[in-house]
């Protein structure tokens, strides 16, 4: 039971982590491809935060 516990911990800490690098590369990729100020760029904002949000 602990065990399964203990692994249940460590899968979130592991989606924590993953989510915060995607969401850092997505992030760092936006400024790459969005320099101008577009309306493409706040749908990106949004899937960023939605996606982010997801694995709060």
């Amino acid at each position: 039971m602990k065990y399964i516990l203990l692994q249940n911990t460590f899968l979130k800490k592991l989606m924590e982590l993953f989510s915060i690098t995607t969401a850092t590369f997505l992030i760092i990729l936006r400024h790459i491809l969005f320099k101008e100020y577009l309306p493409i760029y706040q749908i990106f904002n949004i899937a960023v935060i939605s996606t982010f949000a997801l694995y709060k």
